[in-house]
């Protein structure tokens, strides 16, 4: 609206000045004319009023232009008032020479009490005087400003931009102010979760393929600013090869269908290893022309530890799936229904992993019958303890799906719910069935009720094990206290010789005796050095077996030592 009452101002001087011409040119005629022909009443007259016409023309023009210049000013100020931003004209000398009502109520003034002022007083930031405001530099160059955010007292902001009326040299400038507190207040609460959650984020111009990062962003690969090309191959070129067409493709798709997306994937660090990221974006804005995505934002999360935990967990789940133990999840409800159990459940219970978590299954029906009362009052006397958060049942016998019998060792975690109420069991099942066989077949030969001929049938036991195994010494021994046993029975060599007591302190028996199976192919002495028969009898490899009673507590051990490295590849 303005540049049209400008360009109409235009072609009305243009007219004045060529009628102005033509009066001159019409007096200098009659001038001429008077010279040749003489005076007379008409030309006398004309050559007065001639050149007063032309006097009275520019001056015209020139209160015209001024009323012309004070109307444009009034009319966009009236215009402006429609506005719900502050706008203010102002001129190169940074003076307010009009402003609309959202204007004049910012600051609780009236229009004639701002018309005339400094701008800088009243609208501009206040961390700077009018010599070095940015705003004022604009303005006193007649140069427009882009929108531009500035932070005001009170922790407010506002969006400032500078807009010229003409294109004449001395324009005056239209300052537009938008409020854009609750944004700024906004962004400030996103980069404290940001920040707070350790989180790297990228905002990628998607149309120019710029692509810009925070701290936590390059913390992550242990870059710097100076190893980006703040474009987009900043993050595409340091994806694992074997996930970016993976990834690629999730991010067009999404890209296309406007839906945010989260997707896991390997990014190299500047160190050379990789980085697990679990990343996460969307489109945020849109070309307002052609509707095609411009802007896309997003986080990335170093889930590093975590995968290292889940590939830890994956190993630990294929070792018990390969053992004895079968990890069970038991429900707390009537039958103890089983929710989860390992591939290895088939060998100890004959059932598949899918027959045992149906449902129809229950694991109390596993249970024989004549252990089954000692294991449910186990498990009601943890539930009725609110401190009970670990069952450790006595050995047990199961009934498996075609008939046998097996004894298990069977030990439970209490998982509780926030009110403390059990809401079901997480542990380990372990077959001990031949463990139990042969404990109990010990267990008889060195009881108290044997006959008189019991030490000949240890000794026979000891010698038939040293010459079994190939070795240079083999004992039976029973534990008197934790650090002091006796052998019942001891063989070197293939002799049997006297019996003795012997300190369980630093040696391999002592872990026999707290009911651990210990094998040493070689070196064992010098993994024991305090035990000095060891090295006396030139023991290189060592093989022990504890024994233990109905509780699993250890009671013996049989052991058998060779004089050189012993090269077994599986020892049970």
């Amino acid at each position: 609206m303005t540049d049209k009452l400008t360009n109409t101002a235009r072609q009305i001087r243009r007219i004045v000045l060529v009628a102005v011409c033509l009066l001159l040119l019409c007096d200098i005629t009659v001038t001429l004319y008077k010279n040749i022909n003489g005076a007379g009443p008409l030309p006398q007259i004309l050559e007065l009023l001639l050149p007063g016409l032309a006097v009275l023309l520019i001056f015209s023009e020139l209160i015209s232009n001024r009323q012309q210049h004070l109307s444009g000013l009034t009319s966009i100020g009236n215009f402006n008032d429609h506005l719900e931003q502050s706008a203010i004209v102002v001129d190169n000398r940074c003076i307010i020479r009009n402003a609309n009502m959202a204007a004049v109520l910012s600051v609780s003034k009236t229009p004639a009490e701002l018309v005339g002022q400094a701008i800088h007083t009243w609208f501009h930031p206040t961390n700077h005087d009018d010599t070095e405001c940015p705003i004022c530099q604009h303005i006193k160059a007649g140069k427009a400003m882009p929108a531009t955010d500035f932070a005001f007292p009170n922790q407010t902001w506002q969006q400032i931009s500078l807009t010229r009326l003409s294109t004449h040299n001395d324009s005056p400038l239209i300052q537009f102010h938008i409020d854009i507190t609750p944004r700024k207040e906004l962004e400030e609460q996103l980069a404290l979760v940001i920040n707070g959650a350790e989180l790297g984020y990228w905002d990628w111009h998607y149309l120019s393929g710029k692509h810009s990062v925070n701290q936590r962003w390059l913390e992550m690969l242990g870059l710097s600013q100076d190893d980006l090309d703040q474009t987009v191959s900043d993050w595409d070129k340091r994806v694992h090869p074997d996930d970016r067409q993976r990834v690629q493709e999730l991010v067009t798709k999404h890209i296309e269908s406007g839906r945010p997306y989260v997707v896991e994937f390997r990014m190299r660090h500047k160190l050379g290893h990789w980085v697990w990221i679990q990343g996460s974006g969307a489109v945020v804005a849109h070309d307002p022309i052609s509707g095609k995505p411009s802007r896309l934002c997003g986080t990335h999360q170093d889930i590093s530890v975590r995968k290292q935990s889940e590939h830890n967990l994956q190993r630990a789940y294929q070792i018990i799936s390969q053992s004895a133990a079968v990890v069970l999840k038991w429900n707390n409800s009537d039958g103890l229904p089983i929710e989860f159990a390992t591939e290895n459940a088939r060998q100890l219970f004959g059932y598949s992993v899918e027959q045992l978590i149906t449902g129809n299954l229950f694991y109390l029906n596993l249970v024989h019958p004549d252990d089954s009362g000692v294991f449910l009052r186990e498990i009601g006397t943890c539930r009725n303890d609110p401190d009970c958060c670990e069952i450790v049942h006595q050995p047990y016998r199961i009934v498996t799906q075609n008939g046998g019998i097996k004894w298990v060792q069977d030990r439970k975690m209490v998982v509780r719910n926030e009110q403390g109420r059990i809401i079901d069991y997480q542990g380990l099942v372990t077959d001990i069935t031949q463990q139990r066989q042969q404990s109990s077949v010990i267990r008889n030969i060195v009881s108290s009720n044997l006959p008189q001929n019991a030490t000949s049938l240890l000794d026979n036991l000891t010698l038939l094990t040293l010459e079994t195994l190939g070795a240079d010494y083999a004992m039976i021994a029973e534990v008197l206290d934790d650090k002091r046993a006796r052998s019942l029975s001891l063989c070197a060599n293939g002799k049997i010789i006297a019996n003795r007591e012997f300190s369980l302190q630093d040696s391999p028996c002592q872990e026999l005796a707290s009911g651990t199976i210990r094998y040493y192919e070689r070196d064992v002495a010098a993994q024991f050095p305090a035990a000095s028969w060891l090295r006396l009898k030139q023991v290189e490899g060592y093989l022990g077996i504890p024994l233990l009673d109905k509780q699993q507590n250890s009671f013996g051990f049989i052991s058998v030592s060779y004089c050189r490295p012993r090269l077994c590849k599986n020892v049970e």
